[in-house]
């Protein structure tokens, strides 16, 4: 899923021919509802990896997003390993702008400044495309890397059923039920009485 290799290469240092002598890296981790468990688990697995891994001179941070973000962890050197994340932010939506956005605000100025940004790419606000761009302007390097939608995953559910309080006895009524798929799918659904 995620090739740590050849970008811990690419987030290792300073660009070739540069006068800084550190690299500033923030990752940015989509924490929002539409991320499965396993994939943000991998994601932080990866994060700490490329922490470790990472230039001397380097320094590190993380942000944690969804609906909005915030950061988890501030520039450090010497950062320590992430076990989960504790950053409250609303996880009912991906707000890629504002993660971007939040992530260019932790670097300070001179040096080099590199996302990482970790998400489905399921936006739904902010305005990711401007934010990249503002993003790029400022001389931040923007690197991603797609995590599995949780609803890539098959999955058929019953998202809600709607009947009256009360009947009367042999009266008919009405039960609606709001059926959920992330594939298209044949199924059959069967409501019993008691």
């Amino acid at each position: 899923m995620i090739s740590v290799t050849l970008l811990i290469v690419a987030l290792a240092g300073p660009l070739g021919g540069s006068y800084s002598r550190h690299t500033d890296i923030v990752f940015a981790l989509d924490v929002s509802s539409s991320i499965a468990r396993e994939p943000s688990l991998q994601a932080l697995d990866f994060i700490n990896r490329a922490i470790a891994a990472k230039d001397l001179d380097a320094r590190t941070a993380l942000v944690a997003f969804g609906a909005d973000a915030s950061a988890e962890t501030l520039l450090h050197r010497e950062a320590q390993p992430v076990r989960e994340i504790t950053a409250h932010v609303a996880r009912e939506g991906s707000d890629l702008a504002r993660a971007i956005e939040v992530a260019v605000g932790t670097f300070p100025a001179g040096g080099h400044h590199r996302l990482v940004l970790l998400s489905d790419g399921a936006q739904t606000q902010g305005d990711a495309r401007t934010a990249a761009a503002t993003a790029h302007s400022l001389g931040v390097q923007i690197h991603t890397i797609a995590l599995e939608n949780g609803a890539d995953r098959d999955d058929i559910s019953v998202r809600g059923i709607a009947a009256p309080a009360q009947v009367r006895i042999h009266e008919a009524f009405r039960v609606q039920t709001t059926v959920h798929s992330t594939r298209a799918a044949r199924a059959q659904l069967l409501i019993m009485r008691q």
